[in-house]
């Protein structure tokens, strides 16, 4: 029965030799057993991804690849600039702005479109102002 299996793919693969045609069906470090286990965790992240991958010998890229094919929820992690800090985004920046105007962010959802450096001046700009008006 397998070699029928192999013959068929060979037919959809032509020119692959049966080493690589054998590889391409028989490859998973995943059992129903562990696909399971992943499945008990209801939410995902990189410290949980890092448990099971050592847990289980495989490596955290896998699991984490395999929780997103499988649909499961992930929360990656927060990327890190190289100041060491965490990445703020120009929705941030926006959110920000609309928090301290006290206004509705769609109201300023085009702000998002300016460039960084124009969005952190018109904060501090605007949080100074503020500060001057509370003292």
């Amino acid at each position: 029965m397998l070699r029928k299996l192999f013959q068929f793919v060979r037919t959809l693969d032509v020119g692959l030799s049966d080493d690589k045609i054998q590889r391409k069906v028989i490859m998973s470090n995943y059992t129903t057993q562990l696909v399971a286990k992943l499945r008990e965790t209801k939410d995902h992240n990189y410290g949980t991804a890092k448990a099971f991958a050592e847990e289980n010998g495989l490596s955290v890229r896998s699991v984490i690849s395999k929780i997103n094919a499988e649909k499961l929820n992930y929360e990656a992690k927060a990327k890190v600039v190289a100041t060491g800090g965490v990445k703020v985004t120009k929705a941030d920046v926006v959110g920000k702005l609309a928090k301290v105007l006290g206004v509705d962010i769609e109201s300023i959802d085009g702000l998002s479109k300016a460039d960084m450096r124009s969005l952190s001046a018109l904060v501090k700009a605007i949080e100074s102002k503020i500060q001057l008006v509370i003292t």
